[in-house]
């Protein structure tokens, strides 16, 4: 397998110690760990497998692994955001036990990190293979991410089942968003502006021409048609702040 560099970050090591500790406890997933974890020598091809072996490549006649390598090696945020986005799901998912767990197990993670690729595709003007990695996420996932939503680092989509999220939304970093939530702007004057540090939870609509302070905080099943300010929390249908 080729690769892109051969340095040892510290997240790489504490993923490999997680799966050596693994197997230590269970014999039984050796054999998975071995080789979806510890044979890799470092951080980026180990990635790049995992996220591609879900994908049915034939399907499309995509070369997923070949696309990630690229995107990889000409985007020199690529692989932070990959980290940050694990690191954030394994600090805030009590759930997540192992650095491992979001590569293996947490289909949000998958997603947002395929949804990377479908975005840097469609900035490179290559709708057909965007829109394609889409629609595999949507279809293996259930989550549907259009290729132009830009989206920061350091994002945690927890369960992730039924989340959508439409054109003309960006969203900052340090996110944390949780199942069935849809974002849309349905007007092509709409834009969703998310800044930092927002949590929005189960259920939760954010539909129109929507600006979402800072550390604000959307509560579950909540209608949000409004702007909500900075380090608020909005619920009910329509949402009012608390």
């Amino acid at each position: 397998m080729s690769s892109i560099r051969r340095d040892k970050s510290d997240l790489f090591c504490l993923i490999q110690q997680d799966a050596k500790n693994t197997c230590e406890e269970d014999v039984s997933s050796i054999d998975i760990l071995e080789n979806k974890i510890l044979r890799f020598k470092n951080i980026e091809d180990l990635f790049i497998f995992n996220l591609v072996d879900d994908l049915d490549q034939e399907k499309l006649n995509i070369n997923f692994y070949n696309l990630f390598l690229k995107y990889i090696s000409s985007n020199t945020n690529a692989l932070k955001f990959l980290e940050a986005d694990l690191l954030a799901t394994f600090t805030r998912d009590p759930a997540c036990k192992n650095h491992y767990d979001p590569i293996l197990f947490f289909k949000g993670y998958k997603a947002l990190q395929l949804h990377r690729l479908g975005h840097w595709l469609w900035n490179k003007k290559e709708y057909f293979s965007a829109l394609a990695t889409q629609s595999l996420i949507s279809e293996l996932y259930q989550v549907d991410i259009h290729p132009s939503c830009v989206i920061g680092k350091g994002i945690m989509i927890d369960h992730a089942t039924r989340v959508v999220i439409g054109e003309r939304v960006l969203i900052g970093d340090n996110i944390s968003l949780l199942h069935s939530v849809t974002i849309i702007a349905p007007k092509v004057e709409d834009l969703i502006v998310i800044e930092d540090n927002v949590l929005i939870s189960a259920g939760a609509s954010i539909i129109g021409n929507i600006n979402i302070k800072k550390g604000a905080k959307v509560g579950a099943g909540s209608l949000v048609i409004e702007n909500v300010s900075e380090g608020s929390t909005v619920v009910g249908v329509p949402s009012r702040q608390l």
